[in-house]
């Protein structure tokens, strides 16, 4: 699906599963590295076992193409005036790679 779309380059799309890590634990490296960034969540999400998809059309996920900042102060809350543009990515059937859970 990502390869039909002309807005994201070929072999950018990025997938594995979810890094999870304590609020406590240094930053280490992984700020500067975008594509690292996208698969880390905070520890207490764990229970989701996630594996996530991830691209970007403008090469966002590449490095020198974001900015970080670390900051060692109480953070400050940044709202987002403008939502995330919607994208689909249409994978087809799941269920050949991966465990599928039924809730009722």
């Amino acid at each position: 699906a990502i390869a039909r779309r002309e807005t994201v380059k070929p072999r950018k799309l990025h997938h594995r599963i979810v890094d999870y890590y304590r609020e406590e634990d240094d930053p280490g490296i992984k700020w500067a590295f975008p594509d690292k960034i996208v698969f880390q969540k905070l520890q207490l999400f764990q229970p989701q076992a996630e594996y996530r998809f991830a691209f970007s059309l403008k090469n966002a996920l590449e490095i020198n193409q974001t900015q970080q900042q670390l900051r060692l102060v109480e953070p400050i809350k940044n709202q987002r005036t403008m939502p995330y543009p919607h994208r689909d990515l249409k994978i087809g059937n799941i269920s050949r790679w991966c465990k599928i859970h039924e809730f009722m």
